[in-house]
């Protein structure tokens, strides 16, 4: 059930962390080639403190922190499959970081704070929803974010 559970896993994430380097990749060959350890790294992804784990243990809080401070987290990334390791941010109104940087007094990292889903749903302008998605999509990206976590929107 386990070794199941991670291989559709897997599968269903592979898509979006290989569309930017091979829009047609073969994902189900590439999910044979990982490993069972390969394949549960993606599922745990990094960023995220588990019991039982020292809490000195900082390099996958390290890695998250250095890309996008108050990310969620990334996922592994499998050099030798060419599959990166990409960052999730949560963004129940608009994407969700620290708007603070280490080394960087100079700026700010605002995002904005739009109205939930279920507001913009209940509005039934879908020309509206669809620019709030659209600026939503940007500073996903000016962020250097790769997915976001939306509830009702994935």
């Amino acid at each position: 059930m386990k070794k199941y559970f991670c291989s559709i896993f897997t599968m269903l994430m592979l898509p979006v962390l290989l569309a930017a380097q091979n829009p047609n990749p073969d994902v189900k060959e590439l999910v044979k080639q990982m490993t069972l350890e390969e394949k549960v790294k993606m599922v745990v992804g990094l960023g995220m403190k588990f019991p039982g784990l020292p809490e000195n243990n900082t390099s996958a809080v390290r890695q998250t922190l250095d890309k996008v401070p108050g990310a969620a987290g990334t996922t592994f990334a499998i050099p030798r499959l060419k599959i990166p390791n990409t960052v999730l941010a949560d963004g129940p109104a608009g994407l969700r970081i620290n708007p603070f940087r280490n080394g960087d007094s100079s700026k700010t990292y605002y995002a904005t704070a739009f109205p939930i889903s279920t507001l913009l749903a209940s509005t039934w302008d879908t020309a509206l929803v669809r620019q709030v998605g659209n600026a939503i999509g940007n500073e996903v990206l000016e962020y250097g974010v790769d997915i976001i976590l939306m509830p009702a929107l994935n």
